[in-house]
């Protein structure tokens, strides 16, 4: 577990060298499109960046839990995995899953939500489908994604899902980012650094976790992202 005092002496250390680096560079937010599930004062929300996405771009998909009640939430995990995403095709047949060919821990878990209190993660993904032999591309089409929290709430499985969130997967030229690049404007510089640092040693369940700094896309921001990013130091 990451205490306080570490990441604060990572903040400082951010802090410095911005100040030799870049100074009064900020971070436009994006706009997310969003679908939303409700089910016994339990809401999921899934906000995605955007809807019409080159095949093989890789987007972030935010899934938020939130307690709509006025009572405590408790739901059952299996394993690690609290969400998950599911991509539909236009007539409705589910075509992969982003869990699919990745490994969770077995352990048996829960999670308690206050009245109103939420519990977030954000996920990349560019809806490959896996396969024996490895990851495949859908084909151009228009799909929907549905978010779904994968514990059980008393005797339901799910424990929520969103409504379907439409989607256009096309065909075109995708933007190869310089590995350390986090901003996306082709450069490594302190901005990288800034938002690496902002995200420092959170994880993908966690509130704060920015994936643009997972540079490994192992769902947690550590030295190895750093070390990506410092080996491309200034490369265009």
């Amino acid at each position: 577990m990451i205490t306080l005092a570490k990441r604060t002496v990572w903040l400082a250390l951010v802090c410095v060298l911005l100040l030799s680096a870049t100074a009064g560079n900020l971070i436009t937010p994006v706009s997310a499109e969003t679908a939303v599930g409700v089910t016994d004062d339990l809401e999921l929300r899934m906000a995605i960046d955007n809807t019409t996405i080159i095949i093989g771009e890789w987007v972030n998909i935010t899934l938020t839990l939130r307690n709509l009640g006025s009572s405590n939430i408790t739901i059952w995990f299996p394993s690690s995995q609290t969400f998950d995403i599911y991509l539909y095709d236009e007539e409705d047949h589910l075509v992969c899953r982003w869990s699919d060919g990745k490994a969770f821990l077995t352990v048996v878990w829960e999670l308690t939500l206050e009245p109103g209190e939420i519990h977030n993660a954000t996920y990349r993904w560019n809806f490959y489908k896996y396969a024996d032999s490895g990851y495949a591309p859908p084909k151009p089409g228009n799909y929907s994604l549905v978010g779904l929290c994968v514990g059980w709430y008393g005797t339901r499985w799910p424990a929520a899902r969103t409504s379907k969130l439409p989607i256009s997967l096309i065909e075109g030229d995708v933007v190869v980012r310089v590995p350390g690049d986090a901003n996306g404007d082709g450069h490594v510089t302190g901005t990288d650094l800034a938002i690496l640092g902002r995200t420092w040693y959170r994880r993908s369940e966690e509130t704060g976790f920015d994936p643009r700094a997972d540079f490994n896309l192992d769902g947690v921001v550590t030295g190895s992202d750093l070390a990506i990013l410092g080996r491309n130091w200034y490369k265009y």
